[in-house]
């Protein structure tokens, strides 16, 4: 029994099944093996597919322990075999967790556990996958990649790349199996969305000798990539700008500034300010300056809109020692309609206020 696919790709399972001398049904009732597409998620999906209720299918699958629901990959698996196998633990479908024989030990474990759930039947909550260090060092690999890409962006797709890997990085770190360079789990993957002949290509390179991908080492020995990360970590530069500046024979901060003192070199107001605070913007500061700073902003905030409620959000909310800027929620405690009914010019308006209530400051300090 074949679910949710497209027809071509319900002709190629079914080619392979008779390859392995099986027998293909059309009736749920009479299947052994209900091969599911990975895109469905919810027994709920293959009920509707199959034109039967849940409660139906439900049922049918408790009643009838010998019936697995699987993947297709378990179908690769069999050709790579040559031989109706025995579907392993990766090969189950998610949507059903198929009843095994199992010792006593584990009859008794599950029945603990189902004790447990019953008592804490108000309690939701989501098990935790087991991640395979292999798959958390290749994903590694290609979060560096993404972030190669985003600040060194000689190319207009380097962008989209980016953040291309970075999805990449992080379906890599949670899948359910261990990645591999054996045919059947390449084709595995290749099933991914995202997961391309280059993908692939790449998390080979990760899984040889070589241990990285190739193309790390590429962009940090690329003078032309290292000038423009040098360059376009000016505030306010975006990658035509810092393009522009590199073609005028700026290779650094320093050379920036000189062509600005030389008169050969004309910036708008943002780009001069992140010339001038370059530094101060590539310094991270501890969670104690931003909560400085936080404060600062609340005071401003609080004396234009009275009751206002400032939250600290980004890297500090998710815990990290240190941030390399401070990202904040300004909100009313009591006021539903506060969103909509803040004056448009808010903003400015407590930026300005800041600046008043810095200047104060320093001279009272």
């Amino acid at each position: 029994m074949i679910s949710g696919f497209p027809a071509r790709r319900r002709e190629i399972l079914q080619d392979n099944f008779r390859r392995l001398q099986a027998t293909i049904v059309d009736d749920m009732w009479k299947a052994r093996y209900i091969v599911i597409s990975d895109t469905i998620q919810s027994l709920s999906a293959v009920a509707k597919r199959l034109q039967v209720s849940e409660e139906q299918l439900q049922r049918h699958l408790d009643d009838n322990t010998d019936v697995r629901c699987v993947y297709p990959q378990w179908v690769d698996s069999c050709i790579a075999a040559n031989c109706l196998t025995i579907p392993g633990r990766n090969n189950y479908h998610t949507i059903y967790t198929v009843k095994r024989n199992r010792d006593e030990n584990d009859d008794n474990e599950n029945d603990s556990r189902k004790k447990t759930a019953k008592n804490n039947s108000n309690i939701t909550t989501k098990p935790k996958r087991n991640k395979f260090p292999r798959n958390l060092d290749v994903a590694s690999k290609f979060s560096a990649l993404s972030k190669l890409h985003k600040t060194m962006p000689l190319l207009e797709d380097d962008h989209w790349k980016s953040y291309q890997f970075r999805l990449v990085a992080g379906r890599i770190a949670n899948l359910n199996f261990e990645v591999d360079t054996d045919f059947v789990t390449q084709k595995r993957l290749r099933s991914i969305t995202g997961f391309g002949e280059s993908v692939c290509e790449k998390i080979q390179e990760c899984l040889s000798d070589y241990g990285t991908i190739r193309r790390i080492q590429e962009f940090e020995n690329d003078n032309d990539r290292n000038k423009m990360k040098n360059i376009i970590d000016i505030w306010g530069v975006g990658r035509v700008g810092a393009l522009n500046l590199i073609n005028q024979g700026c290779k650094t901060i320093h050379d920036v500034r000189r062509k600005i003192c030389n008169n050969e070199l004309s910036l708008d107001r943002n780009q001069l300010v992140g010339v001038d605070c370059y530094e101060d913007i590539q310094y991270r500061m501890d969670r104690s300056e931003v909560e400085s700073l936080a404060e600062i902003v609340r005071l401003a905030a609080e004396k234009l809109f009275p009751g206002i409620q400032v939250f600290i959000m980004g890297s500090y909310r998710r815990g990290k020692e240190s941030c390399g800027d401070v990202d904040i929620h300004l909100t009313h405690p009591t006021d539903p309609t506060f969103a909509k009914t803040i004056p448009n010019d808010a903003l400015g308006r407590i930026i300005g206020e800041f600046f008043s209530f810095s200047i104060n400051s320093n001279h009272t300090n």
